[in-house]
């Protein structure tokens, strides 16, 4: 999908929030080459508390770079 976004939209940049305390969902943005770009506070809804969402990107030159290393 992401390869789909940035060669054929001409999308520049794909964020991707996630829940603070969930663990395993982080981990796919980290996995894939996302930085880390903060903390938002109480700005998501998880198990019907809110709480802190990390936010995630990824800029179209970083993931094509990243595929011609592969």
């Amino acid at each position: 999908m992401l390869d789909w976004l940035f060669e054929k939209t001409g999308i520049k940049l794909v964020e991707i929030w996630v829940a603070v305390p969930n663990l395993k969902s982080r981990a796919i943005p980290e996995r894939l080459g996302f930085q880390l770009e903060g903390y938002l506070r109480d700005r998501m809804l998880a198990n019907g508390d809110n709480c802190d969402a990390a936010v995630y990107s990824i800029l179209a030159r970083d993931w094509t770079q990243g595929r011609d290393q592969d």
